[in-house]
């Protein structure tokens, strides 16, 4: 065992111990690796100038295992600070303090210490990944990154970025190895890879361009990827190849360097004791944190920006922010949230946090329960208008089954109005302000249905291939659609089932669209990241790359536009298709969001399963847990109320106030009326649940 290896091991011991310990909030991690936190007691030199801090008690249970294991002298010396364990000794220690302490037991039978954690502020800064800048020349172009790019276990995916300069005097048009070529070069632990530029670009005489890629890992590994370019206009030819490698857990080398502290209150002042306090890393992955003393204080020790920074190095990053931010959550009051926490190695910033109470209390009962059977759960349930009944519409992730599926309506009791039968599941579902269905499904057709369940049309739209998204226009008398036919979609007569008129420009499948508020234009996103802005007519406006199709697609009544999904960022776009502005959710994919009506809150779920809320000017307004999954989240018109994928209430401020007693409703499809009175649940196992707001 190395220096290292000793020292992280010695800092795990300190983290353990301060579950028994009294007095100040102590910060215990939250994560999926290697924990890491503070503790109390008398310092002890470990080495190379490292000042830890070593507690002179262990639990009873505990003690006596190290005392059996390394002996009571080795454990004196060692505990008191007199030197520093072998690495034997720490390989003991940390095998006696994985074991449960007894309840309540200390040496010399006092129940812990009450000193002010203290930090580690001269730990070794973590060695920084190698890096380093390379160029290369295309002609007049000249293209910069870093090399090797390294993605560290604090993140969950990464960015490239490759900038381009014409320092020629002409505009040239610079061609990029295309998406295609670039997925044949992925090794498997590769897996995404997302482009956010199309395959050629413009460049006038100074310009610059930054180049930009996605990419997520799973698992370790070092591969190339040979970026080739050649300007149009000259012929010149060139080539990067930029070694990617994925290493490191997410928190070696990363010692508890800052710290925060204050105290807990409500608005009236008194103290909130035993309140749970975290503070989360920028990626929400990792925390540290604990409860509130008597007197609602508490103090968390954590990494510094400076140490992420090392491990991250030099290279360009995605994230909006470093900083860290502080989650309070107590039954009762408001979640209260703090963001861009940063504090140099060595320092404690002093945060007090003062919490509002809660002024909704909500309860909801069962009232409606329909269970189906077949080979999918349910994909979408939206309801009509007055929220009286409930469309549903079955569907799956892949691996696709290529089995029969169906669409069905039921009333808020549960029971079965009508059912009609399609040949595949079917990912696109909505329902008119008449009532009206439509849905588009892998058999290559689009289903239109009155409210009783009358099949109006069925429309061919590619022959047994992916149809994956439909959307009524606000008066019911369009439909959008695609693949139509061989052309990217089509606007529909509903009466008719005739295109009105066809759209050619995307070359990709339809993943989501939206009309503006007033009818008048059209958001489409396609697979790779295209969006396009197409007038009522079918004129196309502008287009826009996002690097892949968008889960949450929205517009308002400005024509701003809102897209996020798999490219792990939430896109803002104004009318003329000029950024307006861009922040990344390093959590993980974003699988479902919703935009209040006025367009002031847009909230978004992931994979990871968090829940965002931005301001329409980009602003994050909260961040906490949540249970997510594919069209897992609606919202209220008003912004006022959200459900999630487990069924589970939020009010607009991010504070948790209901959630079914149902454990297994987890990553269900949801609808709420726009008044809250109403929620409804569809999940994979093919149960439609309905929930009524008790007075």
């Amino acid at each position: 065992m190395n220096l290292r290896q000793i020292l992280l091991a010695v800092w795990i011991l300190l983290a353990v111990l301060l579950v028994g310990c009294a007095g100040a909030a102590t910060a215990t991690p939250s994560t999926d690796a290697t924990p890491v936190g503070e503790t109390i007691g008398a310092p002890a030199t470990a080495g190379e100038g490292v000042t830890l801090t070593l507690p002179p008690q262990l639990p009873g249970s505990q003690r006596e295992c190290v005392e059996e294991q390394i002996g009571e002298k080795a454990w004196s010396e060692v505990s008191s600070g007199q030197r520093n364990p072998t690495s034997e000794e720490a390989s003991a220690i940390l095998e006696c303090i994985s074991q449960p302490a007894v309840p309540g037991a200390a040496s010399g039978g006092t129940p812990g210490v009450s000193e002010q954690p203290l930090l580690v502020a001269d730990a070794p800064l973590p060695e920084p990944p190698p890096d380093e800048e390379i160029t290369v020349e295309v002609g007049p172009v000249t293209i910069t990154t870093y090399d090797p790019v390294t993605i560290t276990g604090l993140e969950y995916s990464t960015n490239l970025y490759l900038v381009a300069r014409n320092h020629g005097g002409q505009a040239v048009t610079l061609r990029l190895t295309s998406w295609g070529e670039m997925h044949q070069q992925l090794p498997e632990w590769i897996y995404h890879f997302y482009a956010f530029q199309d395959e050629a670009v413009e460049l006038e005489p100074g310009a610059e361009k930054t180049l930009e890629y996605m990419i997520t890992n799973e698992g370790e590994g070092e591969a190339e990827l040979a970026f080739r370019f050649r300007v149009e206009q000259t012929g010149d030819e060139a080539a990067i190849d930029l070694t990617l490698r994925s290493s490191r857990g997410p928190m070696e080398g990363l010692f508890p360097t800052a710290a925060i502290q204050g105290r807990v209150t409500t608005a009236g002042g008194l103290p909130v004791p035993d309140a749970e306090v975290r503070v989360y890393l920028y990626n929400g992955r990792q925390s540290w944190g604990g409860q509130t003393d008597s007197e609602g204080s508490y103090f968390i020790a954590f990494p510094s920006i400076e140490d992420l920074q090392a491990i991250l190095g030099r290279r360009p990053l995605p994230y909006h922010s470093l900083d860290y931010f502080l989650l309070v959550e107590v039954d009762g009051y408001e979640l209260a949230y703090r963001d861009e926490i940063a504090a140099d190695r060595g320092e404690t910033v002093t945060l007090e946090v003062s919490l509002e109470p809660t002024v909704d209390a909500v309860s909801y009962r069962q009232t409606g329960e329909l269970a189906t059977d077949g080979a999918y759960g349910y994909w979408w349930v939206l309801p009509n208008r007055d929220f009286s009944r409930l469309a549903a519409v079955q569907a799956k992730h892949p691996p696709l089954l290529g089995l029969p599926g169906h669409i069905l309506m039921t009333d808020l009791e549960g029971q079965e109005l009508w059912r009609i039968s399609t040949d595949d599941e079917c990912w696109g579902f909505d329902v008119a302000p008449d009532g009206r269905v439509a849905a588009s499904c892998h058999d290559g057709n689009v289903y239109l249905a009155d409210a009783e369940g009358r099949l109006l049309w069925r429309s061919e739209f590619t022959g047994r291939d992916w149809v994956r998204d439909v959307r009524f226009s606000q008066d019911g008398a369009y439909l959008f659609a695609g693949p139509y036919r061989g052309e990217d979609a089509a606007l529909l007569d509903t009466t008719t089932g005739e295109p009105v008129w066809t759209y050619r420009g995307a070359r990709e499948w339809l993943r989501k669209s939206r009309f503006s508020p007033d009818g008048e234009r059209i958001i489409a996103g396609f697979g790779s990241g295209l969006l396009t802005m197409l007038t009522r007519e079918g004129v196309a406006l502008w287009t826009r790359h996002i690097g892949q199709f968008p889960m949450l697609l929205a517009i308002d009544a400005e024509y701003n536009v809102y897209a996020a999904g798999k490219n792990r960022e939430l896109f803002s776009f104004d009318g003329e298709g000029n950024l307006r502005w861009r922040r990344r959710l390093p959590n993980h994919v974003v699988t479902a969001g919703a935009m209040s009506a006025d367009g002031t809150l847009i909230v978004l779920g992931t994979v990871g399963d968090w829940l965002y809320a931005f301001s329409r000017s980009g602003d994050i307004l909260w961040q906490r847990s949540g249970l997510m999954g594919h069209n897992s989240l609606d919202m209220t018109a008003d912004g006022e109320w959200i459900v999630d994928g487990s069924g589970g209430l939020y009010n607009r401020y991010g504070t948790l106030l209901w959630r079914p007693p149902d454990g297994e409703l987890i990553h269900s499809t949801v609808a709420i009326s726009d008044d809250a009175a109403l929620l409804a649940t569809g999940d994979e196992g093919g149960v439609i649940r309905i929930y009524e707001r008790l007075p």
